[in-house]
């Protein structure tokens, strides 16, 4: 998830890769290597990077029963 300034969510993504794509897209960072680099160094620490926060979620397994 990317949020922007006062906490409000921007962006959801499926995967790492898919947000680092729009990092680049946005010209946020400039290679995919450095995109990577921002997320692992910023996410889930409540700090902002160029005015974006990063926060990552694992999904969930859902088992049925039937």
């Amino acid at each position: 998830y990317i949020y922007g300034g006062d906490n409000i969510l921007l962006e959801t993504f499926e995967c790492k890769n898919d947000c680092i794509d729009w990092l680049l897209d946005k010209e946020i960072v400039k290679t995919k290597a450095n995109g990577a680099r921002v997320i692992r160094q910023h996410e889930n620490k409540d700090k902002f990077y160029k005015g974006y926060k990063f926060k990552t979620y694992k999904k969930q397994k859902i088992t049925c029963n039937d």
